[in-house]
């Protein structure tokens, strides 16, 4: 019932159709699909382990995020007979780790990079300048005057300038990119 559930496939249809078709493994990373880590415990009677999380995909496109397990179940002459395959949704934890590392990066009224990851990336980029020979550009933006808006119209006007001003600039960073 588990499997049904985390591949999509109920167990009648899935019986007979090719075992990459039901249960479909890529890297997250790349993108690319994963050989199907059943058939390498049958070829060498191991124990195959995920290295990394893995997308499982789902048959109606849905997609968990997973770390496997395949055991070759072996006869008295150690041939594979089959395989038992352990999966470990860690969909949630990868989802809060995301959610996590974006809060520690960026501004939470704006959105836009905080001045911390902004340091850390200014700095790589000066380092590929430097080593690799790399081309960058930055554009300074002050908001010198930006404290007589809280001033006069309160901080909640600011800050609803300030949300405004980064989805401008969010914008015109994505029409650049598209470029």
């Amino acid at each position: 019932v588990a499997a049904e559930q985390m591949t999509g496939w109920d167990s009648e249809i899935a019986r007979g159709l090719p075992l990459a078709r039901v249960f479909s493994l890529f890297d997250d990373a790349s993108r690319q699909d994963l050989e199907t880590p059943v058939f390498h415990a049958l070829r060498t009677g191991t124990v195959v382990k995920s290295a990394r999380d893995c997308i499982l995909r789902k048959r109606d496109s849905g997609r968990y995020t997973v770390q496997y397990s395949v055991s070759p179940l072996l006869n008295r002459e150690e041939h594979a007979l089959g395989v038992v395959i352990v999966l470990h949704d860690v969909t949630e934890k990868r989802t809060m780790a995301r959610e996590l590392s974006y809060q520690v990066t960026h501004d939470a009224l704006t959105g836009l990079l905080n001045r911390r990851e902004f340091e850390v990336r200014l700095s790589h980029a000066l380092e590929s300048a430097k080593i690799e020979n790399e081309q960058h550009a930055i554009c300074y933006l002050d908001l010198d005057q930006f404290k007589i808006i809280n001033d006069t119209c309160g901080h909640i006007a600011g800050d609803a300038l300030l949300k405004q001003l980064a989805q401008v600039l969010e914008n015109r960073r994505e029409l650049a990119v598209e470029r």
